[in-house]
């Protein structure tokens, strides 16, 4: 089988490989498009072993792989990461530039899906709000070369490729053991390890390219493997299909035989396009951000997208790539040591920085006030923003969410930086997490004759003994800051007439993104059942306490950002109501109905419904009903303190209204 015609169906492959992940960002119907990167994993395990050996004779074979990987790889990478970098600082939303910036940085050092699944980001998620998001694949890619041509030395230095065969098939195996047994989408969708053996397979099916035996064998074998998964229902639908795209770009690489298949693939427009498949892949992301932000979905804007991205990567492939694939390669003495020292160098850096803590970069980008000044986004929704303020940023006599956020309860600097004293007889102590932080605005005041005191804990359900998270030690935290925020409220009631104890906590949230348990390790799925747990198990706790408690609704979970509702009404003529929306959530009306039962039933339970002031019975209110562009809920979850302030008079004569 010559070279040449490897190579040609190969670029066919490219091509459909890039066409299905382009499709799959373009539009949701093309919903299976994300296994686009998964063929271009296993044509790179085949090309790149390809690669390695036909210059196993030459003992330099590792140096001159590395130079190679840096001739194709670096140069147009660097060149459309700064290009768009240059440009987001101009057009883009800056609201995200701390992840928007690291990931910068990770991408040229060939490792931002690490850096993606340590901070635990949602690949599937449908807000294209990270336009260097798809270079994570370039990371699980460069990751496996930093090891796998040393592997040859076995085959070099032992003439021993069955041995090499051996390796190579463990590493597939131990990774795709990992791959099945992970659960965590995000883990097994960003972790190298979980990868590696998918570019594995396409090494595989180059070392048995000339026994079409063995590999319709280890085709036959894999399909068998998926059948066993989806008869004992081992694996969700999407490893399935990963699996069944994996088996199949392996059966289509070692076509041997002119047929119709190999003819398709052949076709010329198929080969230009699999040609200018990495410099298409590159681009098609950072298009498709500013398209999102600028012009409406609609199929003119798309074929004239198509068109941009096909142009620009024609372009970039003629002017950069081929270029510097034309480079020759020279060796003598110093580059030897150039070219072996960085990769591992690399590797040595990557490891202490991303492995020891103290070690981890800390990167703090406060002159990004300077850009806004430039950003197109940031001058045209300076308007909304003058009167639209994150709770986080909320002080009153330096006390701050920033301050009473904590991890854990610590009485001493509860009361020392999040108690407000008025010297009055009436307390009041608001409980929970960032949900009841956010009513900062809304209780902090000299004038209402109240000592106000916050005791919140960041990332947990506020609920007691009755619901844990996947990560129990995450459950008992929070549980423990319960029942030691209820024996603090009792303490300090002593001292006063009236005291009340406010819950406040981000339900939808909490429950929505995690694996939620009972205390009977049963797996609740169900939103109703979850909601009537959290009811009932207050219910209980509080009938047995003498503490007045007020619990403040679940909130509203608007299905779009600030900024993503400011772009459809700037940049596509949409106007302001457009951003209303319904509580779609069972959870919400659940809890709500819940709390207001307990509210009838008791007297020492009461329900403040903030909600009644965000909704109504068709709608829900993105912006504030005075007219000054005032956003609601800000982040998607939390109240803005000008809201918030709206409502202060209200609660409170609510609550004197209850004393």
């Amino acid at each position: 089988m010559n070279k040449t015609s490897y190579l040609n169906h190969i670029q066919g492959l490219r091509a459909i490989a890039v066409i299905f992940v382009i499709f799959y960002h373009l539009t949701k119907n093309f919903s299976f498009g994300y296994v686009g990167v998964d063929i271009f994993f296993v044509i790179s395990g085949f090309v790149i072993s390809k690669s390695i050996y036909e210059n196993l004779n030459n003992k330099n074979y590792i140096i001159y792989f590395f130079f190679k990987r840096l001739r194709r790889i670096l140069p147009v990478l660097l060149f459309v990461l700064v290009i768009s970098m240059i440009a987001y600082f101009i057009l883009g939303n800056l609201v995200n530039s701390d992840r928007v910036i690291k990931t910068f940085i990770t991408s040229t050092l060939g490792i931002s899906n690490i850096y993606f699944l340590r901070n635990k980001e949602d690949y599937f998620a449908e807000n294209l709000d990270n336009l260097f998001i798809h270079t994570w694949s370039l990371g699980v890619e460069e990751q496996f070369y930093f090891f796998y041509p040393f592997l040859f030395l076995i085959v070099f230095f032992l003439k021993k490729e069955k041995i090499f065969l051996y390796f190579l098939s463990s590493i597939i195996i131990l990774s795709l053991i990992y791959f099945i047994i992970e659960s965590d989408v995000n883990k097994y969708f960003w972790s190298p390890f979980s990868r590696f053996w998918e570019i594995g397979f396409g090494c595989l099916i180059f070392f048995f390219r000339n026994n079409f035996k063995i590999i319709k064998k280890i085709i036959f074998f894999s399909f068998l493997l998926i059948i066993f998964f989806y008869i004992f229902n081992l694996l969700d639908l999407k490893k399935i299909f990963l699996f069944l795209t994996i088996s199949s770009t392996g059966y289509l690489i070692t076509l041997n035989k002119k047929n119709n298949l190999r003819i398709f693939l052949e076709h010329k427009y198929l080969l230009f396009v699999g040609k200018i498949s990495y410099s298409l892949y590159l681009v098609h992301y950072p298009f498709l951000y500013f398209l999102n932000i600028y012009f409406e979905t609609n199929l003119i804007n798309n074929l004239t997208y198509l068109l941009i991205i096909f142009i620009t990567s024609t372009l970039t492939y003629k002017f950069i790539e081929k270029p510097f694939k034309k480079i020759k390669f020279q060796l003598n003495n110093k580059s030897k040591k150039v070219l072996v020292s960085i990769p591992i160098s690399l590797m040595i850096a990557i490891f202490l920085i991303y492995n020891f803590s103290g070690l981890r970069p800390n990167f703090n980008f406060n002159n990004i006030e300077e850009f806004k000044k430039i950003n197109l986004i940031s001058n045209k929704f300076q308007k909304y923003f003058i009167n639209t303020t994150s709770y986080k940023e909320f002080t009153f006599e330096n006390i701050s969410p920033k301050k009473c956020l904590m991890n854990s309860f610590d009485k001493k600097i509860i009361l020392e930086r999040c108690f407000q004293k008025n010297n009055s007889n009436n307390l009041i102590l608001a409980a929970g997490d960032s949900h009841s932080a956010h009513l900062m605005p809304i209780l902090l005041d000299k004038s209402n004759n109240f000592d106000v005191l916050f005791s919140n804990i960041e990332g947990g359900l506020y609920v007691p003994e009755i619901i844990k998270f996947e990560n129990g030690a995450l459950s008992l935290k929070v549980q423990e800051h319960f029942y030691k925020t209820i024996n603090l409220f009792q303490e300090l009631s002593k001292n006063y007439k009236n005291s009340y104890l406010i819950i406040s906590s981000n339900y939808l949230s909490h429950t929505k993104y995690n694996k939620i348990y009972d205390i009977n390790n049963k797996i609740l799925n169900d939103e109703k059942i979850i909601a009537s747990k959290i009811i009932s198990n207050f219910e209980k706790y509080f009938q047995e306490k003498n503490i007045n408690v007020i619990f403040i609704s679940a909130l509203p979970e608007p299905p779009f950002s600030i900024y993503e509702c400011l772009q459809e009404i700037e940049f596509k003529n949409k106007n302001k109501n457009f951003c209303d929306y319904k509580i779609e959530n069972n959870l919400i009306n659940e809890l709500n109905v819940g709390f207001s039962r307990l509210d009838n039933s008791y007297k020492n339970i009461n329900f403040f419904d903030i909600n009644k002031f965000i909704c109504s019975e068709l709608n829900c209110n993105f912006f504030g009903r005075d007219n000054l562009n005032n956003v609601i809920i800000t982040d998607q979850s939390h109240l803005s303190s000008e809201f918030s302030l709206q409502i202060k008079d209200i609660f409170y004569s609510y609550i004197k209204g209850i004393i």
